[in-house]
């Protein structure tokens, strides 16, 4: 255990003060190596797995459902919010929301589809099934596509858990998709 002065200076701390300054240094650039070398080992610990692609995002637009302009491989990840309901008093009524965040190659393909479709919808189909919708007002420039979730009887719990799902998918869908 290490003793500590009248001052609250550990023997450590005069330790380090003492020392020269290439000492120093070096236990520093040491201590780098060792905390990087560690960090390394547990986000490798942490790699995705397939099976942890359980959902695939598509984006199409409202007068083509079958084609897609958006699939997962263009998202990079995906937030929640939620939202005021404008049509309803109760503050427990609440819409939910996803943001994604698209790929740099994705980011100039959006603007082009909402630049050329203002006035249409975008839907975000899951797994088939048609989860969220964002009303084409505006070209999107930023790459951050918003989507209002109108899944049936669509709660807190259920946005949460579709997101979950989504951030998990997604990351893994990026990894191998990077990886080649």
């Amino acid at each position: 255990m290490q003793s500590v002065d009248e001052s609250g200076r550990s023997e450590a701390v005069e330790g380090f003060a003492s020392c020269g300054r290439r000492r120093a240094l070096a236990g520093l650039t040491f201590g780098g190596a060792a905390f990087l070398t560690g960090c390394g080992d547990r986000i490798a610990g942490n790699r995705p797995r397939k099976s942890d692609i359980t959902m695939a995002p598509q984006f199409v637009l409202s007068h083509q459902p079958v084609v897609p302009v958006l699939l997962e491989v263009d998202c990079l990840g995906v937030s929640l919010a939620n939202v005021d309901n404008i049509f309803s008093s109760d503050p427990k009524d609440r819409s939910y929301a996803l943001y994604f965040a698209m790929t740099a190659s994705a980011v100039s393909d959006l603007s082009v589809v909402t630049q050329k479709h203002v006035g249409r919808k975008l839907f975000l189909i899951v797994n088939g099934e048609q989860m969220g919708v964002h009303p084409i007002d505006k070209p999107i420039t930023n790459g951050i596509l918003p989507v209002l979730l109108t899944g049936k009887d669509m709660d807190e719990a259920k946005a949460r858990l579709l997101h979950a799902h989504l951030e998990r998918s997604i990351a893994a869908i990026q990894y191998f998709h990077t990886k080649g």
